[in-house]
């Protein structure tokens, strides 16, 4: 779930909503184990906030596993079974030096880190994996290439889901600055699972929690 990415917020930037994430307020009767991340969603007909690229900025979607494990150096049958797990990777140039890239999967939702792999309903996506390479931090990429991704599946994709470890605010500013709406805050739970922290409950927490197999737990 987490993204190697260190984008710096600019004047103007959006922060958390409530500071680091949801109230827990209305939980107590609720046993919450530690955090395993932020969860947020873009769905078809949201608001996307004007983002003027920076000069030069390019996003391509490599076409084939072969082009995958060039620029990854992966084995290619690695390459071969990302793409055929419904993987598309994509890469954001910067006056035609590769500055940041990430990957959209149209078939599972995989997250290591939570030891999670599910299957994802028609015309949803789920966005992973994204790296922003050092030198370039800091200029606004992340959120122009999650953008860019949104652009390039939303005939085939209604709704769209990201999400960051809860300490890593930088990766939330960005996703808050391309357009996602957070949905709220993941939990592991003692008696086993994941319960999600509504930001705010309703449609968008039952389909997010629905994703990860967790359980919607209100904030009051």
């Amino acid at each position: 779930m987490a993204d190697r990415d260190s984008e710096s917020p600019g004047d103007g930037d959006p922060t958390m909503p409530g500071g680091a994430g949801p109230s827990r307020r209305g939980l107590d009767a609720v046993a919450l184990g530690p955090s395993a991340g932020m969860w947020y969603t873009w769905w078809a007909g949201d608001r996307l906030p004007r983002l003027a690229p920076p000069p030069r900025l390019e996003v391509l979607r490599l076409p084939d596993a072969a082009h995958v494990a060039e620029f990854t150096d992966w084995h290619l049958k690695d390459a071969q079974a990302y793409v055929r797990a419904g993987n598309a990777f994509y890469v954001a140039y910067l006056g035609g030096i590769a500055v940041a890239y990430g990957s959209s999967a149209a078939k599972r939702i995989a997250i290591g880190e939570l030891d999670l792999v599910r299957p994802l309903p028609p015309r949803n996506r789920y966005l992973w994996g994204f790296v922003t390479e050092s030198p370039w931090r800091g200029h606004g990429i992340y959120p122009r290439l999650l953008r860019a991704i949104v652009a390039a599946e939303r005939r085939d994709a209604e709704r769209f889901w990201i999400g960051h470890e809860s300490a890593n605010l930088t990766s939330g500013r960005g996703i808050l600055k391309a357009g996602f709406t957070p949905v709220g805050e993941l939990f592991f739970l003692p008696t086993g699972g994941l319960g999600l922290v509504a930001i705010a409950p309703g449609a968008r927490a039952e389909a997010g929690a629905a994703i990860l197999g967790a359980r919607v737990l209100a904030s009051g």
